[in-house]
Parts: C-alpha cells; structure tokens; sequence
C-alpha cells in the first residue's frame, strides 16, 4: 500500500484554529483524491515536516523516505509554483503539490506513490491545484464582500446619525452662540450612545 514520509501528530493541536483547519480541509480532500495519505512540508530553515491533522491509523508513513529528497522536491515545487514528482526508483515516486498564497509557496504536500506512471499522476496533482485555487479564491472573495457589506453598512449608520444631528440642530433655538450648540449636541449624542456622563470642554482663546 502506497504511504507517505512520516504522518506522526506530534504536537498536533487538538482544535486547529482557522490555518489549521484549512489544512486539515487541504489534506482531506488530498486523501480523498488520490487514495494515500500526504505530508505537508513548510519552507523555512531547510523545510520543515508538519503535523498531521488527519486521525492517526495504522498506516503512519513509510519511515525509510530520506527527508533530503523530500526537501530536493520541494524546491523543486517552490521554484516552479507547480506540482511535481521525484523518482526514488524505477516504480517508486513522490509527488509534490503546491498551495499557494499571496504568489508564494506556503506549504508543500507530499505524498508517495508506487507507479510506473508519474505523468498521469502530475496530470492528477494539477487538475487538483487548479481546483483548489479556485476554491480559495472564491474563499477570497466572499471574505472581501462580507468586510465590504459590514463596512457600507457601518457607513450608512454613520451617515443616517450625522443626518438625525443635523436635524435636530437645524430645529433647535441656537441664539445662545456655541454654548447652545455644544448642549444640544451632548443632549442627541446621549440618546444615541447612553454615556454615563458626557463633558464639553471649550478651547481657551
């Protein structure tokens, strides 16, 4: 049965917080696709193995996979933005799959393969990609829309508040110059907020 390099969960956190559960999300789909398990590789000082979020089973990774050609691999993967593969030997391979964020290679998964037909895999680890790009970019974009909704809605407050201000002012006797103005305005802004105490300080001339 294909395995991959080292699935451990080592100081896997119990509740993974949105990163983590993106790929947690990103690992199962991986299974999902392509049948064996992957290992997520983070770039830093010389890559870095991550923990598993998936439940540990039996099959915990092939432990003989040198870690330096995973690393050779995820060069490779880094420089190109594209999945790719490394033979170990003639019917043997790992294949590298890239995520991507922001134009940078975030994480790399890696997963290993006994087939004698690398090409029909990279075609796979691509059409994966493009799936998933299009996945966070719909992601994306639905973050970007809820911010702009909750923005034009604060906005509208703001204007509808400034508009009741101006209406009431408008309305209100003003002949007792800034002093008038300044307890009218504390008077409306005490309905709208409910302060405990509001003060008008006048600048000094």
């Amino acid at each position: 049965m294909s395995t991959t390099p080292t699935l451990e969960p080592v100081n896997a956190p119990a509740a993974p917080q949105r990163q983590g559960v993106l790929y947690f999300q990103a690992e199962q789909m991986l299974l999902d696709v392509f049948g064996v398990r992957f290992a997520f590789w983070l770039p830093g000082d010389g890559w870095q193995l991550t923990p598993s979020y998936l439940p540990v089973t039996g099959d915990v990774g092939a432990r003989d996979v040198d870690p330096q050609a995973c690393r050779r691999l995820c060069n490779a993967v880094r420089a190109s933005l594209r999945p790719s593969f490394l033979e170990l030997d003639v019917n043997t391979h790992l294949l590298g799959v890239p995520f991507i964020e922001y134009g940078r290679v975030n994480r790399v998964a890696v997963g290993l393969f006994d087939t004698n037909s690398p090409g029909l895999l990279l075609q796979l680890a691509h059409a994966f990609q493009q799936r998933w790009d299009e996945r966070e970019e719909r992601r994306r974009l639905q973050d970007e829309n809820q911010g702009l909704s909750e923005q034009v809605s604060q906005d509208f407050e703001e204007l509808m508040f400034l508009r009741h201000i101006a209406g009431e002012l408008g309305d209100a006797d003003l002949d007792g110059g800034l002093q008038a103005i300044a307890e009218q305005m504390l008077g409306l802004l005490n309905e709208s907020i409910r302060a405990a105490t509001l003060v008008f300080i006048e600048a000094a001339e």
